[in-house]
């Protein structure tokens, strides 16, 4: 039996990578065991893909990896998603509900 409760999702690549590395500082169990960043994301496209709240969601892939140096790595590139639109919510009331006054 079909899953109707299942929202479709619209994805979107966003430009940009990142990188975590061990920790190398870590003294205590508060630090990170990772830390790296995220760079290169792009403002206008984490707008475009807001919700009512200001909010998105960035999902990130990530791959193993060494970098120039030989140190290892975890590789990330991110995307964005969000729950697709249904084309009646995209159109004026006019066009979306023949029969509205």
């Amino acid at each position: 039996m079909p899953d109707t409760d299942k929202v479709e999702m619209e994805y979107s690549k966003l430009e940009g990578k990142g990188w975590l590395y061990k920790n190398e500082n870590k003294t205590s169990e508060n630090h990170p065991d990772f830390k790296g960043k995220l760079a290169g994301i792009e403002i206008s496209k984490l707008a475009e893909f807001a919700n009512a709240e200001g909010r998105v969601d960035i999902l990130l892939s990530g791959w193993s990896e060494e970098d120039k140096n030989g140190a290892a790595r975890l590789g990330m590139k991110p995307s964005l998603s969000r729950p697709k639109q249904s084309v009646a919510a995209t159109l004026p009331a006019d066009v979306s509900d023949p029969f509205s006054a």
